[in-house]
């Protein structure tokens, strides 16, 4: 099964004291009418694009509430800069889920969410 932009609830960003999270939902929906079937093997990546030739990459597991917490995204002080991730969740089993590009302002709140493919220029938001 494969999953859209539709399928996904992204819930934003919460501020922490030293450091922003991200918590992604699967909700319910009809390919996938309870994501606590989910495999407990189920785990979501943000990769950050390559500065100074390294990849910032953060891993979450899937809870027992079909969520996955993003705990340590960079903190949002007068020094932080906008970020953009690569989200992949990955499932074994029938469940595929399309890559997204996540925009998080300095201050920690969302930008924009979009659906993206591997080989599609980083600027091309559609």
């Amino acid at each position: 099964m494969h999953f859209s932009l539709s399928s996904l609830l992204l819930l934003g960003i919460s501020s922490l004291v030293s450091a922003s999270s991200l918590t992604i939902t699967i909700p319910v929906s009809s390919p996938l009418p309870n994501p606590h079937v989910l495999p407990a093997t189920s785990h979501a990546t943000l990769t950050t694009l390559p500065s100074g030739g390294k990849d910032h990459i953060l891993s979450a597991s899937l809870t027992r509430s079909a969520t996955f917490l993003f705990r340590d995204l960079p903190s949002s002080n007068s020094d932080a800069q906008p970020e953009s991730y690569l989200l992949d969740i990955r499932s074994a089993g029938d469940y595929v889920f399309a890559p997204y590009r996540v925009d998080v302002a300095a201050d920690g709140s969302i930008l924009g969410i979009w659906e993206t493919f591997r080989g599609n220029p980083w600027d091309n938001h559609q």
